[in-house]
C-alpha cells in the first residue's frame, strides 16, 4: 500500500488559509497629478476637505482614501462651487477567505470578489477622468491600480472650468479611515483634465500601485503571522502536527521521529520566510537610497 504524506511546508499553508480584487469602456483616469499641486491629509471616521476655504480659486485634483478595513462602508459626497454635489459609496467586506469590495456612485454601482487569505485594509481614488468613445471628461471612482475600464465613471459637463472643491466622507463603524486630498489651481486643474494622462505614464503608474500592492501584502502577512497570530499558529500547528504523526506511526519511537522532523522543517520555513521578508525590504531600501 502506498501512503501520501503532507509536506510540512504545504501544512503551514493549510493552516494560514484557516486562520486567515468589476463592461467596459475607454476611461482614462487623470491619475498623473499636477505639477506644484498640494496635499491635505486627514485622518478620522467623519472628515470634509474644503479646498476653498484654504483660498480662492483653488479645487481638488483627486483623493486617495486609505486604511479602508475590512467591514467598512465609506459613504461620501462630491460638490463644487456652484452646489453641484455627487454621492456615492465604498463597501469592503471579507467572509472566510473571500473579499468583496462593492462601489457605488450616483445611479453606478459595481461589485468585485477576491481571494483574501490575510486580510488587509483596502485603497480607492476619486478623481478626474475621460471617456474617449463619448468624447467627455467626468470623475471616476476606482480601487487603486485597478484596470480603468473596471471605474465607475460619471460625464460632468465643464468639469474643466468648473472643478470640485469639497468631498465629505464618513464611516458607519466609526473606524478611521486616511485620505490625501491633493489640490491645485483651477486653472492648472483645467489644463490637466484637458490634457489627461499619457499612456506610458499610465502604465508606469499602475505598475507602481502593483508594486505597492506587493509590499503591503507582504508586510501585512508578515505582521499576520509573526505579530498578531503567531502563539496561535504554533499552537495550532502542534496540535495537527502530533495528531498527524499519531496517526502515521505504530510506535512512540516513531512517533517523537516523525514529530520531530515536522517541527525541524516548521521552524526552517519560518526563518526562511523571515529571511525572505527582511531580505525583501533591505533591497527594497537599498534601491531608493540614492533617490
Amino acid at each position: 500500500m502506498i501512503r501520501r504524506h503532507v509536506a510540512p511546508a504545504a501544512l503551514l499553508l493549510i493552516l494560514l488559509s484557516i486562520l486567515a480584487s468589476p463592461a467596459a469602456a475607454d476611461i482614462t483616469l487623470n491619475s498623473a497629478g499636477v505639477v506644484g499641486s498640494q496635499t491635505l491629509e486627514m485622518l478620522g471616521s467623519n472628515l470634509d476637505a474644503d479646498v476653498s476655504e484654504i483660498g480662492s480659486g483653488y479645487g481638488i485634483v483627486e483623493i486617495y482614501i486609505h486604511e479602508v478595513s475590512p467591514g467598512t462602508n465609506v459613504s461620501f459626497t462630491l460638490s463644487r462651487s456652484n452646489g453641484d454635489t455627487w454621492s456615492g459609496s465604498y463597501q469592503y467586506t471579507i467572509s472566510g477567505v473571500t473579499g468583496n469590495v462593492t462601489r457605488n456612485f450616483g445611479d453606478l454601482s459595481a461589485s468585485q470578489e477576491f481571494i483574501s487569505i490575510i486580510p488587509i485594509d483596502n485603497s480607492f481614488w476619486i478623481g478626474y477622468a475621460s471617456d474617449s468613445d463619448a468624447n467627455s471628461r467626468g470623475i471616476a471612482l476606482a480601487d487603486v491600480g485597478s484596470d480603468p475600464s473596471d471605474a465607475l465613471y460619471i460625464p460632468i459637463s465643464y468639469i474643466d472650468s468648473l472643478p470640485i472643491t469639497r468631498i465629505q466622507l464618513s464611516t458607519d463603524t466609526g473606524d478611521e479611515i486616511r485620505i490625501f486630498a491633493h489640490y491645485a489651481s483651477a486653472s492648472a486643474i483645467s489644463q490637466h483634465i484637458n490634457e489627461g494622462s499619457t499612456p506610458w505614464l499610465d502604465q508606469l503608474l499602475e505598475a507602481a500601485d502593483g508594486f505597492l500592492v506587493v509590499v503591503l501584502t507582504l508586510f501585512a502577512a508578515f505582521k499576520f503571522v509573526f505579530l498578531d497570530h503567531f502563539l496561535a499558529i504554533i499552537v495550532l500547528f502542534e496540535s495537527i502536527t502530533l495528531a498527524y504523526a499519531a496517526s502515521q506511526s505504530n510506535g512512540f519511537i516513531p512517533f517523537v521521529q516523525k514529530f520531530w522532523r515536522y517541527n525541524e522543517a516548521f521552524v526552517f520555513f519560518i526563518l526562511k520566510f523571515m529571511s525572505y521578508v527582511m531580505n525583501f525590504f533591505y533591497r527594497i531600501i537599498q534601491a531608493i537610497k540614492p533617490i
